[in-house]
């Protein structure tokens, strides 16, 4: 199968950064796209996502959120409440063709592996979970999505250092996934109303380097050394996905009619 890479150097707002994966699965699905994409991107300002399902009631404090000039975005995907924030995020959309299936944990775990293989050429002793390890929310709560491991995230000692979230389609799917640089694990607990300390819970790559007196590399350094790490696994060459491939249009009114709507943010 043929993978393309798609990388946003520049940091997009929120609603602009959903529209912008459901259009590439919409994309690959119709064949428009024949294979995968990986894209690497950033956030214009910190956004708190929530999964699909996920009630907003039950895991956002709107107060804090105006408060720390937090956006808030629900995305097409599933799991939980994820801050983003100096972190570089990924997606993977692609077809059910092998190595991939119609199952999220399947998918999970072959993503697992350019996922494990990124940290270990950053030397940053990871591991892919076992199994799933949940913590019991404050009555009335929703834990984030950093406070648990679900079967082939990635971790470092007990805690989660990449998250991901995926979301099964007519005939491909979508994946998304957080590689959190730096630690605002007091920000999450406050917008999310939690009273877990979640940096007991998350890790951070930029915190894992400091703790072995290294300079965190840049942005770009990180998104090719990911870029490379997929091409290893999956035995092929990433090819730039052709500009002409995306429609703007299109991704202006998912953005407009969808993820900027307060109707589909509050929808559960």
């Amino acid at each position: 199968m043929k993978w393309y890479f798609l990388y946003d150097s520049k940091p997009l707002p929120a609603a602009e950064n959903m529209a912008r994966d459901q259009h590439l699965l919409e994309q690959v699905e119709s064949g428009a796209i024949d294979g995968a994409v990986l894209r690497i991107y950033q956030w214009a300002q910190p956004a708190l996502s929530l999964g699909y399902h996920q009630k907003w009631q039950k895991s956002v404090d709107l107060e804090q959120l105006e408060k720390h000039d937090v956006d808030l975005v629900r995305r097409w995907t599933g799991g939980r409440a994820v801050l983003h924030i100096n972190e570089m995020t990924y997606s993977v959309t692609a077809p059910f063709r092998l190595p991939f299936k119609r199952t999220v944990t399947h998918n999970y775990n072959i993503l697992a592996k350019p996922l494990k293989l990124f940290t270990d050429r950053l030397k940053l002793d990871a591991r892919i979970a076992e199994g799933v390890q949940t913590l019991h929310p404050a009555p009335g709560k929703v834990t984030p999505c950093f406070a648990s491991l679900s079967e082939a995230e990635i971790q470092t000692g007990k805690k989660k250092l990449i998250g991901s979230s995926q979301k099964l389609g007519k005939n491909g799917f979508l994946q998304h996934g957080s590689i959190p640089m730096e630690d605002h694990a007091a920000l999450l607990s406050s917008i999310t109303g939690s009273t877990l300390d979640m940096s007991e819970y998350m890790d951070t790559v930029g915190g894992i380097y400091r703790r072995q007196g290294m300079d965190l590399p840049d942005f770009f350094h990180l998104a090719d050394a990911l870029k490379t790490c997929f091409e290893s696994v999956f035995h092929v060459a990433l090819q730039d996905l052709d500009s002409s491939l995306l429609n703007q249009k299109r991704i202006n009114d998912l953005t407009r009619q969808r993820f900027s709507n307060r109707e589909w943010t509050f929808k559960f």
